[in-house]
């Protein structure tokens, strides 16, 4: 105590500060800082610091605790040096800790007026960036950043609403206002996290006026963008690291879009609930709102908005997308939003903004998924194939389609048959919508129009319905309209081939083995009579599988065809066909085994194709003898063998395709037929 005051009267004395007394009241000063903070006494801290340094780093009961995280040294000091910076601050520059591993630091003190003491006013630390750089940071900033941290998660766990948004700035406070109450608390349950750690280990990073605190979060990890302004640290952003190898969580990759999509999804409810069309033109993605609610009766699927806004929701972020979930009293219901760019002005591309792009109906515990799009496009997409149909519109048929139907059938060459079949027959009667069910993108309407009933398969894809098939009551026949028109059609399209005597489209229409026994063999058509045709174009009787093949059964009413069809290159061909006498089934002819017998006799020497003319002829006479019911036919055949006509169009004149003659020479139809609506071939369907 002597010495103290000898030495200070001295220097009061000589009016002089000499160094010693310099250094030795700045080692006291960091001495009682450096005591304070190992003892952890927060009281004697405040006593041995400035006002400033109490309010930035002190001001929290749990502030010793935090001061601890900064991992302040608190050895043995030596001071180095001390620059007086002005009469009440003076700049310290000492040395912590042994000689061999001294730390060396700056102490800013200052002088207080109250107690005529100096005081620490602060501590610089050096730290190592990412990049080997030496950071020089204070200790009052990291403090103030580190507790105001603190403030913010205390604020947003038990505070109230004007509370937690004093904490945040710029976008992120602004949609935060307007966030529905209930959703804020939710909101606010999920940043804090259910039972979260008393222990308070974050890691800053700072730069300049702004920083990024983590912080341990029961999900994973609690980034917190910060933002300094006016020497005040507030929440710019937020963001939820989901721990690794969590398959359900999919965190929060920002809180300001996340809040954006909320405040767009309560609007959108709000729109819908007082059928504002405006309203959801602007929150809804410019597909939805044309496709499925600009015109839709939003009446007949009202939705429970002031329980979905007062209820606890879930939302989930994705690359692609956000999924808000809500539960109403007896469904759940979930807002798929996606980011979709606004006009482009100028040249400009327009601001990106979140849009309601579907809404997902959730019933019996999830069995039953309802799409909003699906229910309001569905019965008009019904209506509009259905006239496609009736109408044979292969355009609107295709428009309307998913890929599959229009890769199978109506993007093929022999699609333009469809119009001249008489399949699908539907009533002209009323429409009658049955039943609809939904299963998410897949929505089944079944119908009845008069006496046709009918099943539509649609699925939604790029926001619009399209539909994937038509299902028909039938027996001996696939119920499928797209499978039957996947067999039948090549078979229409084979037969006018054959009835133009056009080579292209023969070789397009049959399967390997005739390309090679026949029309490879011969650089002609060959010859066959109009009566071969006629059944081929006569009625469907029936469709099934036989051994390796698809067998088409059709009939003109006195003879039925066996058309044996086979898939080669996802694509039914005609393999082979066989005609059938329907007076006598015993009475068979082959297309293959006719061509091959034209095709031999053709290339037989003179005086073994005389043979077998003689044979032919012997045969001609004992079929006719019998009345042979396919005798007409066999007989145009063994007149190709004796006198082969040379029939257009070869190989080398394909690309001149004949017309089909509208009035050929043929036996007139039988009655039956002609009762079941055959509808002839047509000139104009097959002009080129």
């Amino acid at each position: 105590m002597f010495r103290f005051h000898s030495c200070l009267l001295l220097c009061l004395t000589t009016g002089t500060l000499f160094q010693g007394c310099a250094s030795f009241f700045a080692k006291q000063a960091i001495e009682q800082f450096a005591v304070s903070l190992k003892e952890q006494d927060l009281e004697k801290l405040k006593s041995s610091t400035s006002a400033d340094f109490n309010h930035k780093a002190l001001r929290q009961p749990e502030s010793v605790n935090d001061l601890k995280l900064l991992r302040v040294p608190t050895d043995s000091v030596e001071v180095v040096s001390v620059e007086q910076v002005d009469k009440t601050t003076k700049k310290v520059i000492v040395k912590i800790g042994e000689k061999e591993r001294a730390k060396e630091m700056e102490y800013v003190l200052t002088h207080d007026r109250n107690t005529g003491k100096w005081v620490v006013d602060d501590v610089v630390l050096a730290q190592q960036s990412e990049g080997d750089q030496t950071i020089r940071r204070t200790v009052s900033d990291q403090m103030d950043l580190l507790l105001t941290c603190r403030e913010f998660l205390d604020a947003w766990k038990d505070g109230q609403r004007a509370d937690k948004l004093a904490h945040c700035e710029g976008d992120l406070k602004t949609e935060l206002e307007i966030l529905p109450p209930n959703w804020l608390n939710v909101l606010s349950e999920r940043i804090v996290g259910s039972g979260r750690q008393r222990t308070f280990r974050p890691e800053a990073r700072m730069n300049g006026e702004k920083a990024v605190v983590i912080v341990p979060h029961p999900e994973g990890n609690l980034f917190l963008e910060m933002t300094q302004r006016d020497d005040v640290w507030k929440v710019h952003n937020i963001a939820i690291e989901p721990k690794s190898g969590s398959d359900t969580d999919t965190g929060i990759t920002s809180l300001t879009k996340l809040v954006v999509a909320m405040n767009t999804s309560a609007k959108f409810l709000a729109s819908y609930a007082s059928n504002d069309r405006e309203g959801l033109q602007a929150t809804s993605s410019d597909n939805f709102f044309k496709q499925c609610l600009a015109a839709a009766d939003l009446e007949t699927t009202p939705l429970p908005v002031p329980t979905l806004l007062a209820d606890e929701y879930e939302m989930r972020q994705f690359k692609d997308r956000m999924e808000l979930l809500l539960t109403g009293p007896e469904s759940t219901y979930m807002l798929t939003l996606v980011q979709e760019e606004g006009p482009m002005v100028d040249g400009i591309a327009g601001k990106t903004e979140t849009r309601i792009d579907e809404v997902t109906i959730f019933e019996s515990d999830g069995e039953v998924v309802k799409k909003l799009s699906a229910m309001y496009l569905s019965h008009a997409v019904v209506n509009l194939y259905l006239d496609a149909l009736t109408t044979r519109n292969l355009q609107q048929l295709k428009e309307m389609s998913t890929n599959d139907f229009k890769d199978r059938v109506w993007d093929r060459e022999y699609a333009r048959h469809f119009a001249i079949m008489n399949y699908p027959n539907i009533d002209q009667g009323e429409l009658e919508v049955i039943a609809t069910v939904f299963r998410g993108d897949l929505t089944e309407v079944t119908i009845s129009k008069g006496e046709t009933a009918m099943t539509f398969v649609m699925r939604l894809t790029d926001g619009w319905m399209v539909v994937d098939d038509v299902l028909f009551p039938a027996l001996d026949r696939p119920t499928s309209l797209k499978a039957n028109l996947e067999l039948v059609l090549p078979v229409r399209s084979f037969a006018a081939a054959l009835q133009q005597r056009n080579l292209k489209a023969a070789i397009r229409e049959s399967g390997d083995g005739l390309d090679r026994i026949v029309w490879m063999q011969r650089p002609d058509f060959p010859q066959l009579d109009y009566d071969f045709v006629r059944p081929l174009m006569g009625e469907v009787i029936s469709i099934q599988p036989v051994d390796s093949w698809i067998v088409v059964h059709t009939s003109d009413g006195e003879t039925s065809a066996a058309v044996k069809l086979t898939q080669e290159a996802n694509r039914y061909v005609v393999h082979d066909v066989t005609l059938i006498s329907e007076a006598n089934t015993a009475q068979r002819l082959d297309l293959m085994q006719t061509m091959r017998a034209q095709i031999a006799a053709s290339q037989q020497p003179e005086e073994l194709r005389r043979i077998s003319v003689a044979q032919a002829k012997a045969k001609q006479a004992e079929v006719l003898s019998k009345k042979h019911p396919l005798s007409h036919i066999q007989q145009a055949s063994y007149n190709a063998i004796e006198e082969p006509q040379a029939l257009e169009p070869t190989y080398r004149e394909l690309e001149e395709p004949e017309t089909l003659d509208p009035n050929p020479q043929a036996t007139p139809l039988p009655q039956k037929v002609q009762k079941s609506a055959f509808v002839p071939l047509s000139r104009d369907l097959y002009a080129e």
